[in-house]
């Protein structure tokens, strides 16, 4: 061992918080995103029931129906309840004015409007519940339950968090992380990207911003800062660890005595 590597491991404290391996926090950012994903599909289906959305939308294409706006036929590339139909405006001699008529008629229709406004806003409750609930499941009760903050997939690959101070991470900082970090800055930032992405704007480029910026840039942080921290954590003020080879403790004081411990030791080795 080279002198300059004795003296950088005379002056590291066995404290000091252990960083993990890359691979180790990607393999458990995989196994939390399977997780959440599924959790999320099957709670956003449980909610579309409670919601009723496919209530309303029929309620919806047998207004449409009813008003002219799908025309049965033999082989339409429409099906609802056994018959096939076609869109008004793809059968041939049926005039603009026609079908500005028939949806003039139809938005006066207060049954159609009201469950066309259930339906508009159906997608956005159920995403939104399946999203929340899954998150708030696997980045806070099971982090608080599992202790040291960690997930299902960072307590498969031993990993754990500590404060900036150096101490066991706590209800606060597990809130904060779960949600200005995740819930905010690693779901619903993307998902509005998403949503400006499908409905063209002025504000499209914000949209790409938010869906490949954001995450792209949160990446980066975990790969190339000292600490492997992403902005979740700093937001958090959150340091992963190694769990394996990490000392926890519960206060700044019982970890400054430990440090202290461990100076006067060094002391006395190096005159003995």
């Amino acid at each position: 061992m080279s002198k300059k590597q004795e003296k950088i491991n005379k002056n590291v404290s066995i404290y000091t918080p252990k960083t993990p391996k890359n691979s180790k926090r990607f393999a458990a950012w995989v196994v939390d995103m399977i997780l959440i994903i599924v959790v999320a599909t099957g709670i956003a289906f449980l909610t579309s029931l409670l919601y009723g959305y496919d209530k309303y939308n029929n309620a919806c294409i047998e207004k449409e129906i009813e008003y002219g706006l799908y025309v049965e036929q033999e082989k339409g590339p429409i099906s609802f309840e056994g018959k096939n139909y076609v869109l008004i405006t793809d059968i041939e001699g049926i005039s603009e004015e026609e079908v500005n008529q028939r949806l003039t008629n139809l938005s006066k229709d207060s049954e159609y409007q009201e469950a066309y406004q259930k339906r508009s806003i159906g997608p956005v409750v159920i995403v939104t519940t399946g999203l929340f609930g899954s998150l708030l499941i696997f980045e806070l009760i099971l982090p608080l339950c599992l202790k040291h903050g960690r997930t299902i997939g960072m307590r498969f690959f031993d990993i754990g968090y500590v404060t900036d101070e150096g101490i066991e991470v706590g209800f606060k900082q597990l809130f904060i992380r779960f949600l200005f970090g995740k819930l905010v800055v690693q779901a619903l930032i993307p998902y509005a990207g998403i949503m400006y992405i499908i409905y063209p704007s002025y504000y499209t480029i914000v949209g790409f911003v938010a869906l490949f910026g954001v995450p792209i840039l949160n990446m980066l942080l975990m790969y190339i800062t000292p600490e492997k921290r992403g902005i979740h954590d700093f937001i958090s003020k959150c340091v992963p660890v190694d769990n394996s080879c990490q000392i926890y403790f519960k206060t700044v004081d019982e970890l400054s005595r430990a440090k202290a411990e461990e100076e006067r030791n060094k002391n006395e080795k190096k005159y003995y």
